[in-house]
């Protein structure tokens, strides 16, 4: 009788921890990637602006101040849209955005394509950034601190990879080429977050 409860109960940790990673690791690697593909678009779009594009600052200044000008009312409206949509759904979302949004900078040829181009940068952002949180907070919904401590620290190291990956690529194979990493950064997140299927299902599958 014994013998026949430790491989059972071995079995139940196994599944128990292989839902934990699928659960919480695998979305943050992908939360990982999206934050270094926002943090590369900050660094190397000014750059290819300028130097590409042979764009002015006052085009850089456009830029930036559209994309985060953007952002607020966006955030207010996803609001009340994830009321009916899953933050699950929105991150798929961003991924087509995303992908979408670096196609455009990949093959663009004048600045206010970029510039016309930031309303998909800042529904991205706003997605990532406005419902990144809750989305954790839904995959560990008995450790809030948990959550924080994984969304949070997730943005520092999708920071610190984009920024130091995005400005070797730029330095060694070309700014109009880090676009095209970035989109594939994106294709593997959405990969990621397609098969990691969210809490409740997941709970009704081992259950």
């Amino acid at each position: 009788m014994e013998t026949g409860i430790f491989p059972q109960t071995n079995s139940a940790n196994a599944d128990t921890n292989s839902l934990n990673r699928r659960r919480i690791l695998y979305p943050l690697l992908a939360f990982v990637l999206l934050f270094a593909v926002n943090a590369v678009n900050g660094i190397i779009t000014p750059l290819l602006i300028v130097k590409e594009l042979h764009g002015t600052h006052t085009d850089v200044g456009l830029v930036v101040s559209i994309c985060a000008g953007l952002e607020i009312p966006i955030m207010f409206a996803l609001g009340a849209v994830g009321r009916k949509l899953s933050n699950h759904s929105l991150m798929i979302s961003a991924c087509f955005i995303a992908i979408i949004y670096n196609v455009i900078l990949s093959v663009s040829t004048h600045s206010w394509q970029l510039i016309g181009a930031q309303l998909l940068q800042a529904v991205f952002v706003a997605i990532v950034m406005g419902n990144g949180l809750s989305y954790f907070t839904e995959l560990l919904p008995n450790s809030p601190g948990r959550s924080s401590a994984i969304y949070y620290n997730g943005t520092i190291i999708g920071r610190l990879v984009g920024n130091l990956g995005g400005g070797m690529i730029a330095q060694f194979v070309g700014i109009r080429d880090v676009y095209w990493v970035s989109l594939f950064v994106v294709c593997v997140s959405f990969i990621i977050l397609w098969k990691v299927r969210p809490q409740k299902i997941l709970k009704q599958h081992f259950n």
